[in-house]
């Protein structure tokens, strides 16, 4: 619940994955629900260009119907475009953010300046260390 940015991803070389990502993505904006989220379409396994079933065009023109920072084809297997991908959803989040269709709120941690950090205060013998 706590997140403002979803890569969806699909198999290119299996279309039924291709024909759920409209589903997919309705079930995260229920999930997440008030909260604003940032979408972006993930083509995987691009190695496999020989056992295609989705087209480039296509997977663009989805992406583009369904409001989403783009689209990219990328493959964990020879590692194309995967760091690209985390970073294309990062610049759309901050892009959002800047145009101020995304705001930080107290509560919500889906977006934020540096995360809360709380840190244990260190144990002594005093406090029931059982340590040296």
């Amino acid at each position: 619940r706590n997140s403002v940015g979803c890569l969806l991803v699909f198999d290119i070389s299996q279309r039924p994955t291709f024909e759920r990502i409209h589903s997919w993505q309705q079930e995260v904006l229920d999930y997440v629900k008030p909260n604003p989220m940032i979408f972006m379409l993930v083509g995987h396994k691009c190695d496999l260009d020989v056992r295609r079933e989705v087209t480039t065009l296509e997977a663009e023109a989805l992406a583009k119907k369904l409001n989403m920072v783009g689209y990219l084809e990328v493959s964990s297997k020879d590692n194309t475009n995967v760091s690209l991908a985390f970073q294309t959803l990062a610049q759309g989040i901050y892009n959002q953010f800047q145009k101020r269709r995304i705001s930080i709120r107290d509560g919500w941690y889906g977006f934020t300046v540096g995360a809360p950090v709380q840190p244990k205060p260190p144990q002594t013998k005093e406090s029931g260390c059982q340590c040296g």
